[in-house]
């Protein structure tokens, strides 16, 4: 299905005939600014594990010849705040986590996007677009405002920034560290070290012919941590295991996986995955063993993978899925950060203004009806 908004065409690829693209023989890239939860490799590691009941969309510049995507897409039935509605979500929620789409004002990626919003071609009663940095939140509004949709944002989470740009040696990089930081990164060591008789750290861009053994390994190290026992790791249940398996198999062709692992008397207790997109490492995922809870093994391993990135020249280290209440380990180092807000896109229609309602004061209302003693999650 194809539409135009101010003569930039777009086209909607659905089902098989979306993954075919995907997955075609020439090359295939994305037109927005480059990122891990935007590129092919994520959209293909989601389509292929995309559980029955949800259905895939991408988006494509047309002619389609010119093999560029602009965005993936599910829809499908879900439950939101107890009522089933017909959503439509960014591909491979719920584990994405920066969605740059570098809309500016009469943009050819803006007038795009404006186009495909005003030419869904399933019927939706609300769009749910998560993880949108806040420097494209207006734009994204107005251009959904254009094509009939009522806008609720909200902020969603905060990723602490850490800028590698100046820093070119380990003494440099050390030198920004505030002093209580290197203290409690040097006791962490001695005491891992006197625990331990042998201790050793390895950080890699991995190869695709190693992932399986590595993903087996730091699997095991999640199922022990205190994310497999609450059933919040990625590699929690089936679906998950086999997409980020797929995920990291393909970006690591491309360099854009960086491992960090701890080992204790030749024994994996910690790991730290990060993505690495624009130069710029996305610390994605820690866990460890709970026997080395004392000895913080998440800031050894973060202090290592930034040494790393410098090492490898990289731009920065983003403190990737942190959250609003809680802060992501990096914001030790940092004060700066980058915010991501959730938009509802609401149809102008009677069921779009009860959605739009339940956007509005649905979290509030949940929290109302809490029981007291009920547990937050």
């Amino acid at each position: 299905m194809k539409n135009s908004y101010s003569a930039v065409p777009v086209e909607w690829l659905s089902g098989r005939e979306a993954i075919a693209f995907l997955d075609s023989e020439s090359p295939v890239r994305s037109s927005l600014p480059e990122s891990v939860f935007t590129s092919v490799e994520w959209y293909l590691s989601a389509a292929e594990t995309i559980s029955n009941d949800r259905g895939i969309l991408i988006l494509v510049e047309s002619p389609r010849e010119c093999g560029r995507v602009l965005l993936g897409f599910s829809y499908g039935r879900e439950s939101v705040y107890g009522i089933p509605l017909r959503t439509l979500r960014l591909l491979g929620y719920p584990f994405g986590d920066r969605h740059p789409l570098g809309i500016e004002d009469e943009s050819s990626i803006g007038m795009m996007i404006g186009s495909a919003l005003g030419d869904i071609p399933v019927p939706i009663d609300v769009v749910i677009l998560d993880e949108i940095p806040v420097n494209d939140e207006t734009a994204l509004s107005t251009l959904a405002g254009r094509a009939g949709f009522k806008v609720r944002s909200r902020r969603s989470s905060r990723a602490p920034y850490f800028s590698l740009t100046d820093i070119d040696s380990p003494a440099q990089r050390t030198a920004r560290y505030s002093r209580s930081l290197r203290e409690r990164i040097r006791r962490a060591n001695v005491k891992l070290r006197k625990h331990c008789d042998q201790v050793e750290v390895r950080v890699c861009f991995p190869t695709p012919g190693e992932i399986p053994g590595l993903i087996a390994d730091i699997s095991k190290v999640e199922k022990a941590s205190w994310k497999g026992q609450h059933e919040v790791g990625i590699f929690t249940d089936a679906v998950s295991f086999a997409f980020f398996k797929s995920l990291v198999t393909r970006l690591a062709a491309r360099r854009m996986v960086a491992l960090a692992l701890l080992y204790a008397d030749e024994q994996l207790i910690a790991y730290r995955l990060a993505f690495v997109a624009d130069n710029v490492f996305f610390d994605y995922n820690f866990a460890h063993s709970p026997d080395y809870s004392p000895y913080s093994p998440g800031r050894i391993l973060l202090d290592e993978l930034i040494g790393f990135a410098v090492e490898q020249g990289g731009r920065g280290i983003d403190g990737s899925r942190g959250h609003l209440s809680t802060p992501q380990l990096l914001s030790d180092w940092t004060k700066d950060e980058i915010v991501h807000s959730t938009l509802w896109l609401c149809p102008k229609s009677a069921s779009g203004q009860v959605i739009f309602w339940l956007s509005t004061y649905g979290p509030k209302l949940r929290n109302c009806l809490r029981l007291p003693g009920q547990e937050r999650k």
